[in-house]
């Protein structure tokens, strides 16, 4: 079984210098670019269920087809056509695929080795990632949120005509949401937190 990472946190706290400091690490593969809010997609699309429906497994690929730098995986069509064509069969004889074999079957066409991969969702739920996926473990990324909703605010609206006005409150909510899942998660085996400042320290 293929084990996978995920590195997970609300934005703006250190997910891509994360994912960066792991890239080339030849013991494993670090899927390119952030594949954004993939559990709340999946889980809105089917029904708030961990299940994986005919009607929407292209939407969700195509999420992850997105991310894939044109350095990375040249044949980008032709992993499409596969995909499609593996999922095509399964649903044929299947209502439903869980989510953890729909991840499988996606990172299996990907890679032909089955190293462990990491993947960065760049969001800060990740308590349904660790049900859903069994074999998966998350790196969960937090930082002072003063500093990350300034950071974000800076990054967002740093051309004036971009600001709508819910940035702050959208960002507090992200944190809080963030802080809490990694309290839940305290003691847990399969999650390791890290602050952005211990990171850039060592």
């Amino acid at each position: 079984m293929r084990k996978i990472f995920f590195i997970t946190g609300p934005g703006r706290c250190g997910t891509k210098l994360l994912t960066s400091l792991l890239d080339g690490n030849e013991k494993f593969h670090v899927f390119p670019g952030e594949v954004t809010n993939f559990f709340k997609m999946c889980i809105e699309e089917n029904g708030l269920k961990d299940s994986i429906y005919a009607h929407s497994y292209k939407k969700i690929c195509d999420s992850f087809l997105k991310q894939v730098t044109r350095n990375e995986f040249k044949d980008k069509n032709k992993i499409f056509l596969n995909l499609n064509s593996k999922f095509k069969r399964k649903f044929r004889f299947n209502k439903f695929i869980t989510l953890n074999a729909f991840l499988t079957e996606i990172l299996d066409t990907f890679y032909n080795d089955k190293k462990p991969v990491v993947i960065n969702v760049h969001d800060e739920n990740f308590l349904g990632l660790l049900d859903s996926i069994k074999h998966s473990k998350i790196i969960h990324m937090l930082r002072n949120p003063f500093t990350q909703i300034n950071s974000r605010y800076m990054f967002r609206y740093r051309f004036p005509q971009n600001y709508d006005g819910v940035e702050f409150s959208s960002s507090f909510l992200r944190n809080y949401n963030s802080f809490k899942n990694a309290y839940i998660s305290l003691g847990n085996e399969r999650v390791l937190i890290i602050k952005m400042e211990d990171l850039l320290k060592n």
